[in-house]
């Protein structure tokens, strides 16, 4: 019995053609976000997301107590993809109807944060470092979430 080469064509495609979905491949990446050198740790609502300057779509975490993150982009913990990010990130801290930023505002949306990484595979050791400046100082107080006055 002879095969022909069409008859093991859909073999082929199977084996060949990947899962099909047109997303681009996703590494896990997770670390630590630090402010002025300290990891952010205590009570606090947390997220960071990763926008990508090509403008695909951004991977998001959340915080977890110690500052830590884990990225995902289409499921659960799959990571991103490669290529170069604009980082966002907004962590506040609430208490009664006082909120308080714990990292700088400017780097709640990628047009204004000045945090760029290159994601080039697998990490799970991605140190993201952020700083008060002295122009940041109205945003350390706690403010009423109402009207914003402190």
């Amino acid at each position: 019995m002879r095969t022909k080469i069409f008859d093991l064509l859909p073999v082929f495609l199977l084996l060949f053609s990947g899962c099909g979905d047109g997303r681009p491949t996703c590494y896990p990446v997770s670390g630590i976000l630090q402010v002025d050198g300290q990891p952010l740790t205590g009570e606090y609502d947390g997220t960071i997301r990763f926008v990508p300057v090509n403008g695909q779509r951004p991977a998001s975490g959340t915080l977890d107590s110690q500052g830590r993150f884990q990225l995902t982009t289409y499921e659960k913990g799959d990571g991103c993809p490669r290529g170069t990010y604009r980082v966002e990130i907004l962590a506040l801290q609430t208490q009664g109807n006082k909120t308080r930023y714990l990292v700088p505002p400017r780097y709640i949306t990628s047009t204004t944060s000045d945090l760029q990484v290159e994601i080039e595979g697998k990490t799970s050791d991605l140190l993201l470092e952020v700083h008060w400046l002295p122009e940041d100082a109205p945003f350390q107080t706690a403010r009423t979430v109402s009207d914003g006055a402190s």
